[in-house]
């Protein structure tokens, strides 16, 4: 059995239960634009990037009205969003045997630092990565890389830390 001596989460869908949360706070802004909103399916495939939405049919000229509505609604609603059951249990008992800890997610840093904050996730995880900490967002491995650099891992033990996700993207 392979033996990690770093682990590498995201947040949202893996540690807590986000994924119906994003999927209305998305719903709900594309119907304040007017945008026929499409089946969660397709749905959740435009949800890593903000510039997505476009594809859904929302004019460019409304995207950042867009955006600063789903970060008001966010930060809203985020932070209430449950832990997946044995999510927290995992991180301490990680903590307690010395393992390094990141938490990657694609957020933006205010939505991440306000959920980080309220789920008490800081004192859990030795590196927090925003996706706005990084240029490009997951797929890229931008994101990973950081929290590796950050945790001070080199390059030679990659391939003792393993990443932990709940979408296509975190696999690519």
């Amino acid at each position: 059995m392979k033996i990690y001596t770093t682990y590498i989460f995201d947040l949202d869908g893996t540690l807590t239960d986000t994924t119906s949360v994003w999927l209305d706070i998305f719903r709900d802004c594309l119907n304040k634009f007017s945008v026929a909103v499409p089946d969660d399916k397709v749905l959740s495939q435009h949800t890593h990037d903000w510039r997505q939405m476009l594809e859904l049919g929302l004019p460019e000229s409304k995207l950042e009205s867009f955006v600063e509505l789903a970060h008001q609604l966010a930060k809203e609603r985020l932070p209430e969003s449950p832990f997946h059951d044995g999510a927290r249990e995992v991180l301490e008992r990680l903590k307690a045997i010395g393992k390094r800890a990141a938490i990657f997610s694609t957020m933006d840093r205010p939505i991440f630092e306000l959920t980080m904050r309220h789920r008490g996730l800081y004192s859990l995880c030795d590196v927090a990565v925003a996706g706005t900490d990084v240029s490009h967002r997951k797929p890229a491995p931008d994101g990973i890389l950081k929290a590796l650099t950050d945790l001070g891992v080199p390059q030679k033990e990659y391939k003792n830390a393993v990443y932990l996700g709940d979408k296509d993207t975190d696999i690519q």
